[in-house]
């Protein structure tokens, strides 16, 4: 397991990094030793941040402060769990604030105790067990890390394949989208349904055999092969909803 400490406070960074090391030393029989890399500040950090598969965070000082980092880690593609240690913020009580909290955010109270960092480390497991798979949309300016259902549909224009995120961004990858769709065909829920359009069943509105709408009141072509391949991914997604008997 590789783990990312951010904390600006150097003592408590160097007592949570002894303390991980007596914990990899405990579990290394069971969970494998944790790699553990320091930071002090958030922007070198993200920019690494799809290496680990948790994260210490506390940062009081500065305009971005640990709760916003988290939340950029979140917004960047992190699935992974993050653990908020409250010192000087109380980040349990800035979460109250969100509507709803991301469920790999997890909460530890300093000075850290070693029962408590042994307990927050048995959830981390499990939300790093759990977690949902990101797709990368890597284009020219920027990398996006997508859940499979973020992806709305996807569309060839000119040797580019434009990715349609549901909230509102857009990937252009130098690509097409045969070779666009194999790389994604592991994941259940998209399908092409012409030469140069492929879609995710998750969010059809309407179809027909000539036409689909999608949410954001989106209507693409479907030709007789679309049609096919339309329904069976649809046909998968009402197969993976059903409740288990």
């Amino acid at each position: 397991m590789h783990i990312a400490v951010c904390d600006d406070n150097v003592a408590d960074r160097k007592q949570l990094e002894r303390l991980l090391g007596r914990e990899s030393d405990a579990r290394k029989e069971k969970t494998g030793v944790f790699y553990i890399d320091s930071y002090g500040q958030g922007d070198k950090l993200f920019s690494s941040r799809m290496s680990y598969d948790l994260f210490f965070i506390d940062v009081v000082s500065g305009d971005e402060t640990g709760f916003f980092l988290a939340n950029r880690l979140y917004k960047g593609g992190v699935t992974a769990p993050i653990v908020l240690c409250s010192s000087q913020i109380d980040y349990k009580e800035e979460a109250l604030k969100l509507e709803e909290l991301p469920k790999n955010i997890l909460f530890l109270s300093k000075p850290i105790l070693k029962a408590q960092l042994s307990a927050v480390l048995d959830e981390a497991i499990v939300v790093e067990e759990s977690k949902d798979p990101t797709i990368e949309l890597r284009d020219k300016e920027d990398t996006y890390y997508v859940l499979e259902d973020d992806i709305v549909y996807a569309r060839e224009t000119d040797n580019y394949v434009n990715v349609f995120i549901k909230d509102g961004r857009q990937a252009s990858m130098f690509t097409d989208i045969l070779t666009f769709y194999d790389n994604i065909s592991m994941y259940t829920h998209f399908a092409v349904i012409n030469s140069k359009t492929m879609i995710n069943v998750a969010h059809v509105v309407k179809q027909s055999p000539f036409k689909v709408r999608l949410t954001g009141r989106v209507e693409l072509k479907v030709s007789p092969a679309g049609y096919l391949s339309l329904n069976r991914a649809l046909k998968r997604l009402k197969e993976e909803s059903a409740p288990d008997e």
